[in-house]
């Protein structure tokens, strides 16, 4: 998620990296409820200081008459707060909702376009040649009977698969040589809950 602080100040940087995404956004009304949120901060700041600055006076000797008139305009400020707040909060949720739907920057070096439009930065050697037809990833997969297509469809949709067999110990393999070389490295390995609040998947740019 991009920072609100950035809206004005990259606006073109933010419009060519959405262009170049084939992002349409409202950048402008973005914007508009970046400055509702800094009113209203700002708001609740001078209301809190107007009430920290009144309990401060309460405590000077006072008759019946001061006492109770100062208790009054006390409540009349905490609701005062109590509403600012309210504007706050509302403020926020109007901002972070114009703020879901834009993309982080794209790098400039990345071309424009779908799968066709890539850009070949370098070729490696050259492909080996065969005296048969070889098999790519998939035709080796079914032969060793290693993926499923068919039921993973009927549970994900089309283009999911399950890895079965020999592809399940070969990934799990490869996650435990992972786990060893981050072990080595100091990192302390966890299990995580499979569920997160939203604002925290949409902060991960999963929106």
């Amino acid at each position: 998620m991009l920072d609100a602080r950035d809206l004005e100040e990259r606006r073109e940087d933010i419009l060519e990296s959405c262009r170049r995404r084939g992002v349409t956004v409202d950048l402008d009304a973005a914007i508009a409820a970046h400055g509702r949120v800094q009113a209203a901060q700002t708001a609740v700041n001078d209301a809190n200081r107007l009430r920290n600055e009144h309990q401060k006076s309460g405590q000077r000797k006072m008759d019946d008459a001061e006492r109770e008139a100062h208790t009054a305009e006390g409540r009349r400020l905490k609701e005062a707060v109590g509403r600012h707040e309210e504007e706050l909060a509302s403020a926020r949720g109007e901002l972070e909702r114009h703020l879901d739907p834009l993309p982080n920057f794209i790098h400039p070096d990345v071309p424009v376009g779908g799968e066709e439009d890539f850009r070949e930065l370098r070729r490696v050697g050259e492909p080996t040649p065969f005296d048969f037809d070889p098999l790519d990833h998939l035709g080796v997969a079914a032969r060793l009977d290693a993926i499923d297509f068919e039921n993973a469809a009927k549970v994900a949709g089309q283009k999911f698969y399950y890895l079965k067999n020999d592809a399940v110990l070969l990934e799990l393999a490869l996650q435990r040589f992972a786990l060893d070389v981050l072990i080595a490295e100091g990192f302390t390995p966890y299990v995580t809950p499979d569920l997160a609040r939203p604002e925290i998947v949409a902060g991960l740019g999963y929106n």
